[in-house]
Order: structure tokens, then C-alpha cells, then sequence
């Protein structure tokens, strides 16, 4: 072992100087604390919209579609080829929907038992809601806690005073 008690290491075993680590994310967007879940704020506001595509395509189906599907010819009247293709269009667009609606829920119960910013006594309380309420429950959760800036913590500010 010619290098033993020179204190030469190769390169690759060398350590390498520690670097303080950035409050910001790799692509520029700085991160909120939350809790043990980092979420930058182009992240909340993707999540965000995400949350609210439901209820627009609750506004879509009930202004486009229903009135739609009610000026095609009735099922047995003979003419059926304008119902198959507007019927199936609907089922997938219905099927994405409810998709994102289970994906975003279990995105929420994830994100609720992560983070710190939600206390501790109230995570199962808003699980429940975020399973039996989610698409109410969902955007009220967003804004208090993943939206909205943490507090700061009261031992914080009685070690000040």
C-alpha cells in the first residue's frame, strides 16, 4: 500500500467540500416549508387548477352536454347514428374526469399526512372530508394549506419576547 499513512486518497474517494443547501428549487421557483412535502409555488398553483378542473367540467356538462344530448334523436326512433359517437366521447371525457377526481384525492391524502402544516389533531378529521367531500373539500384544503403561507409557530415568537 504505497499511498497508506501519506494521507493521499485517490480522486475518487476523496470527500467533497460540503455546500449549503439553496432554498430554491433547481429550476428557479423558490420553495415553501411544508412540513416534510417541499412544494414550490408553480407546483401549488398546477395542483390548484388541477382541483378545480372538476367543477369546470361540471359548468361544461351542464350547459353543453345535457342540452346536447337532449336534441338527439330518442333511442328507438330509427335514426341512431348521431348518439354512438357523441355517447362514447361523453363516457371518456367522464372517465378522465372521475380519474383526476380519485388521482387528486389520493394526492391530498398523501400530502395531508407528509406535511406538518396541518395539525396534528385535525388529519384524520380532514381525511374523512377529503374522502366523502372531495371535490368541496379539496379546494378549501388547497388554500388553507398548500396555497396560503404557514404561520409562524407560537414558540417562535414567545422565544422572542
Amino acid at each position: 500500500m504505497p499511498l497508506a499513512g501519506h494521507g493521499l486518497r485517490p480522486t475518487a474517494l476523496r470527500r467533497r467540500a460540503s455546500r449549503p443547501q439553496l432554498k430554491r428549487d433547481p429550476l428557479g421557483g423558490s420553495t415553501e416549508d411544508h412540513g416534510n412535502a417541499k412544494m414550490t409555488r408553480r407546483w401549488a398553483l398546477i395542483i390548484g387548477a388541477l382541483t378545480l378542473v372538476p367543477w369546470a367540467y361540471v359548468i361544461f356538462f351542464l350547459t353543453y352536454l345535457i342540452p346536447t344530448f337532449m336534441s338527439l334523436p330518442q333511442p328507438g326512433t330509427g335514426s341512431q347514428e348521431g348518439f354512438d359517437p357523441h355517447f362514447w366521447a361523453l363516457f371518456r371525457i367522464h372517465l378522465g374526469a372521475m380519474l383526476l377526481i380519485f388521482a387528486l384525492i389520493a394526492f391530498y391524502i398523501v400530502y395531508l399526512f407528509r406535511t406538518d402544516r396541518v395539525p396534528q389533531d385535525k388529519k384524520a378529521l380532514w381525511a374523512v372530508v377529503l374522502i366523502l367531500a372531495n371535490t368541496l373539500a379539496m379546494p378549501v384544503f388547497w388554500y388553507f394549506y398548500i396555497w396560503r403561507p404557514a404561520p409562524a409557530s407560537t414558540s417562535r415568537r414567545e422565544g422572542a419576547a
